[in-house]
């Protein structure tokens, strides 16, 4: 039995999202985009354009047509469907929140035996069990990830402080740049990449780590945005260090080590507040709980019912 409806996330690179919507759409069958990231102003910022470019009216345009051809479209936080419902005129009952989903279980079992993981994670790496470590997970892009401007920082700070090491899971078009700069500054001992790894040693090494790092740079995108790492880095109880944006002061509070967006001095000085205060911040995180409303159990229910209502 072929399937009635089809479920497409959107991604960085536009032309699979459009293969599949009229692929789905002449087989006749029903669509749920899943609308993790504003098309329009993530492509620009990748691409270093400005807001006054042509490139964005078309983006719009093509934006409005996929959500369109949509059935359903389910967005990561209510300020994302307050831009969408106003930009593009969607009605209310078309446009769902689903917060990003996370894996509860996965984390706490590392969180049991986190001793274990640490020392394992640590030998594997070759770090010390007193470094401090901070981690980045997800895409290795250009400009919307910010990771130029933390590298940066982090190769400053840790001129001056030679315990602390930076570790990048993940891949993307950045890797081999990165590697580059961390050659040319000398800090192959101090900065980690780990290419591609396995969901289950994302999560070990996540939860070895002691400091979860989200420096997004401000664009309309991130400030509605709701990342799925910040959860993640949350429930493996870390440190968090990130930009000042509305939607990670929203989720976080009081409970992060924020510093201004693109501001390579303030992140300079925020890096080095946590290194010098470490053990004090370290017994004031409390972000475990917060995270735990975000589970994927919760999150399929929510499926279920939108699934069924399309098969009504």
């Amino acid at each position: 039995m072929s399937a009635k409806i089809v479920q497409i996330h959107s991604v960085t690179r536009l032309a699979p999202q459009i293969i599949s919507f009229i692929a789905s759409k002449l087989s006749g069958k029903k669509i749920i985009y899943i609308y993790h990231d504003l098309l329009p102003e993530t492509a620009l910022v990748m691409h270093g354009l400005s807001e006054n470019n042509f490139l964005r009216i078309l983006l719009i345009l093509i934006e409005r047509m996929l959500i369109k051809m949509s059935d359903i479209v389910l967005v990561p936080s209510p300020l994302m469907r307050a831009l969408i419902r106003k930009r593009q005129h969607v009605k209310k009952k078309k446009i769902f929140i689903l917060y990003p989903p996370v894996e509860k279980a996965d984390f706490y079992k590392c969180w049991e035996s986190k001793k274990e993981v640490r020392k394992e994670v640590r030998k594997m790496l070759r770090i010390c069990d007193d470094d401090i470590v901070f981690t980045y997970s997800g895409k290795l892009e250009p400009h919307i990830r910010g990771l130029e401007i933390f590298i940066e920082a982090f190769i400053k700070v840790a001129e001056k402080r030679k315990h602390i090491k930076l570790i990048l899971i993940g891949s993307g078009p950045l890797y081999k740049d990165i590697i580059r700069k961390v050659r040319r500054s000398g800090m192959l001992r101090n900065i980690i990449l780990t290419g591609e790894v396995s969901r289950e040693d994302s999560i070990k090494i996540t939860c070895a780590s002691d400091v979860g790092v989200l420096p997004s740079p401000k664009y309309l995108d991130t400030v509605i945005a709701f990342p799925t790492k910040l959860l993640e880095y949350m429930l493996a109880g870390l440190i968090i260090l990130c930009s000042d944006l509305p939607s990670f002061r929203l989720i976080l509070g009081r409970n992060a080590v924020f510093f201004k967006p693109n501001n390579l001095n303030d992140l300079i000085s925020k890096l080095l507040y946590i290194v010098d205060n470490f053990e004090v911040i370290k017994q004031a995180v409390n972000t475990r709980e917060k995270a735990e409303k975000y589970d994927i159990k919760r999150c399929e229910s929510m499926l279920m019912e939108i699934y069924n209502s399309l098969l009504r």
